[in-house]
């Protein structure tokens, strides 16, 4: 269930698909370059793996 919060003042709703969802590509700088993250998506793929976890990353939008 996904919940979405209207503002500082405004009560949570749940996103239950009422209005469009849209994906935007490009409309914000990036917080890190696109190197960076990708390095630290196989840094988190080799830990989890190391550490048997490599079942969560099938759950986990790494990239």
């Amino acid at each position: 269930m996904a919940v979405k919060l209207l503002g500082m003042c405004q009560a949570l709703v749940v996103n239950d698909g009422a209005l469009p969802k849209y994906w935007v590509e490009g409309a914000n700088p990036p917080i890190i370059d696109p190197h960076t993250w990708q390095q630290i998506q196989e840094d988190t793929a080799r830990a989890c793996a190391a550490a048997g976890l490599d079942d969560i990353l099938d759950h986990a939008p790494l990239g």
